[in-house]
């Protein structure tokens, strides 16, 4: 017997021994060729035996109809890592070699399961087996995760979905357990059509959740505990552990997403083609349209189809805009060390600030410890306290991967890192209020931290043009009407407000002064609000979209309606109702001494938003003492326009103002003798409208 005092150094073997002392302290030694040899302790649980020399089998692994233990194992690696940051979807693996007279088969989804002591180690997929000698074999497998990289997630843009809902899409028929806490996290944004590991990731690190193994192997998608696991002292480690220190990081950068439907048209799909289909789209796209064909399921990344023919699929796009949130500092300087986030689709307004805080705390913890230590209970994600390598003293640190090359002992290869904490889910904001008028707010209680989208006043819109006046007729050999004046064309719609979004850090109870900003005459700029110190003038203009509701701030007013010409030829359409130009005015003609003599009808008004377009007058001939006369009809006058109407959201600009109708064209007259014709005037335009007003700002407060 040899007497092993601190737990280091001591000879033990791979699969079997034949028995132990209950002190935990001594072992018997055998000459078994079959035995390995490998350092650590035991305990009296340690005892057991070899089926083939009947003994009990510490160590077992199965899959299909294939058991494997004792001398039939030759090797046991096994790799368990949990990503603490969540950037990083880890992957636990298997490594072994086994004894068997016959190679043994495998399939992608055949369970392969590591017993010790006769509970679940681990349970892993993909498994490969390969000749390693003369009746060895090596085998590699992977945890569950693994088999979400052979199928595909058709995403989709998310609006408050929960992460329960999302999950559920992803994992399809895999068995897996889910936190209350995680699951009712609310998601906004988007996840492109990618396999189902690639979109777990993104859920992950959008919602600082960590995956755990269950007993069983299957996954559970948890929040890591700050509660202290397990001890390693002096009795639980191994000699030749080391510290490493990387460079620290300054600043964490994550890119915040948002996609805004727009109208701009794409084609997604031509192709002839009469069986079902389905098309991945480069592109988000919604309000689907298909001729020669039945969309039967579509997403905003996919549609499937019933093709009857030469197939064409349209859609309307997403306006994509990003913006940098920053932890920490920016130096730009060879010192700088700033990890950066840009795909994250997830990371929206609602939880860019927390996940940006939640990447920097992890980021700043750049000391690890590498050590052989004794397991227990302990597992990868856990909080715990380890010796320092090169001193006495203890070390709070997250067990971030364990490897095991299992013999009697639990013995692992341990990756510690110093001083991390987690700080829980990232749930991100989950109330919004829309402050209207001026006054105090008072921040709610347990709220720490507030997004506040200031949105200034709209400008009003400018005026629309008057109406061009219609040509005078002419006395003509081919007569006719005068040329219409040309509609006014309509004025440019205000600016929206100015907005600034920031992010303020808050006490419970404390206060905080709103000065909500007027909205601008036509033609004149709204004022400014303001939110304790922060002001929308420090923004710019340009259209705010509400993440949680969709709703839209500060957009810009809609251009005048142009008027139109007069001659009876034009109409245009405003708030659904249609109006025209006047109707010419009538001719009148008269034979004099076989002569035709014609007082062309003048033309009518051109219409303008509102109103309808004056009718033209009448053209005249008369006879006076065997001669005649003849007069064009005067044009009518173009229509006035309404004036543009008044932004109706918070911050919007006004409307332009409307352009007035044209003025129609005099009558032409014809006389053989042009001394007894009088040709008409035309019609002056008709008045251009002033702008509408824009609508008072507000402050849009998440938290």
């Amino acid at each position: 017997m040899q007497q092993h005092p601190k737990g280091r150094d001591l000879v033990a073997y791979s699969n079997y021994i034949q028995f132990v002392t209950s002190d935990g302290l001594e072992f018997a030694t055998s000459d078994d060729e079959n035995f390995y040899t490998k350092t650590g302790i035991y305990s009296s649980d340690d005892y057991f035996t070899d089926t083939e020399n009947g003994q009990e089998s510490l160590n077992t692994l199965t899959f299909g109809t294939y058991t494997f233990s004792g001398s039939q194992i030759k090797t046991l690696q096994l790799h368990f890592e949990t990503g603490l940051l969540t950037d990083q979807l880890a992957i636990d693996t298997l490594t072994a070699e086994i004894k068997s007279n016959t190679k043994p088969t495998i399939t992608r989804y055949t369970p392969i399961t590591v017993y010790r002591n006769g509970e679940v180690m681990g349970v892993f997929f993909n498994g490969t087996i390969k000749e390693a000698g003369i009746n060895l074999y090596s085998i590699y497998a992977e945890s569950y995760i693994t088999l979400l990289d052979y199928d595909y997630h058709f995403g989709g843009m998310y609006t408050g979905q929960t992460t329960g809902d999302i999950i559920s899409s992803i994992m399809g028929d895999i068995p897996y357990t889910i936190n209350e806490g995680v699951a009712a996290i609310k998601m906004y944004g988007y996840l492109p059509y990618a396999t189902k590991r690639e979109n777990l990731q993104q859920v992950l690190i959008a919602t600082g959740a960590a995956i755990e193994r269950n007993t069983d192997g299957t996954i559970n998608f948890t929040v890591l505990d700050s509660t202290n696991k397990g001890t390693f002292g002096a009795e639980r480690t191994f000699e030749s552990g080391k510290t490493t220190e990387d460079t620290q990081i300054t600043a964490v950068q994550v890119t915040e997403h948002a996609y805004t439907p727009i109208t701009e048209e794409i084609t997604l799909l031509k192709e002839s083609f009469t069986d079902i289909r389905t098309t991945i789209f480069q592109e988000p796209a919604h309000n689907l349209v298909c001729t020669n064909g039945t969309i039967l399921a579509s997403g905003v990344n996919y549609a499937k189809i019933q093709g009857s023919g030469n197939v064409t699929l349209t859609g309307q796009k997403y306006q994509h805009v990003t913006k940098i949130v920053t932890k920490g500092t920016v130096t730009d300087t060879p010192e700088d060390k700033t990890y950066t986030v840009t795909n994250a689709t997830l990371i929206t307004a609602m939880n860019s600030s927390f996940v940006a805080k939640r990447l920097y705390y992890y980021a700043r913890c750049n000391k690890t410890v590498s050590q052989d230590v004794l397991i227990e209970q302990e597992r990868t994600g856990n909080m715990v306290q380890t010796i320092h390598p090169y001193s006495t003293e203890y070390l709070s640190a997250a067990i971030q991967s364990l490897d095991f090359n299992l013999s009697n002992t639990m013995r692992a290869a341990t990756e510690f890192l110093v001083d991390y904490v987690p700080l829980g889910i990232t749930e991100g904001y989950k109330n919004r209020v829309v402050v209207t008028a001026s006054g105090n707010w008072t921040v709610p209680n347990g709220v720490i931290e507030i997004r506040a989208v200031l949105i200034g006043g709209g400008s009003g819109g400018i005026a629309g043009a008057n109406g061009g006046s219609g040509s005078r007729g002419t006395n003509t050999s081919s007569p006719g009407i005068g040329a219409s004046g040309s509609g006014g064309k309509g004025g440019v719609g205000g600016s929206g407000g100015k907005i600034f979004d920031t992010t303020i850090e808050v006490t419970p109870g404390q206060t905080i002064a709103a000065v909500i900003g007027a909205g601008g005459a036509a033609g004149q700029n709204g004022t400014a609000t303001t939110f304790g110190a922060a002001t929308s003038n420090s923004g710019a203009a340009g259209e705010y979209i509400d993440t949680m509701t969709a709703e839209r701030y500060a957009t810009t007013g809609d251009s005048g309606i142009d008027g139109k010409k007069g001659n009876n030829q034009e109409y245009l359409v405003y708030d659904g109702e249609v109006y025209w130009s006047g109707k010419n005015g009538y001719d009148n003609s008269m034979r004099v001494n076989g002569t035709k003599i014609v007082g062309f009808g003048g033309g009518g008004g051109g219409p303008a938003a509102g109103s309808n377009g004056g009718r033209g007058l009448d053209g005249s001939v008369e006879y006076n003492s065997g001669d005649g006369y003849a007069s064009g009809g005067n044009g009518a006058r173009g229509a006035n326009a309404i004036n543009g109407k008044n932004a109706t959201v918070y911050g919007g600009g006004g409307n332009g103002g409307n352009g007035g109708g044209g003025g129609g064209g005099g009558g032409d007259c014809y006389h053989p003798e042009s001394q007894y014709a009088w040709p008409g005037s035309g019609g002056s335009g008709g008045s251009g409208s002033s702008g509408g007003s824009g609508a008072q700002g507000c402050v849009i407060i998440y938290y």
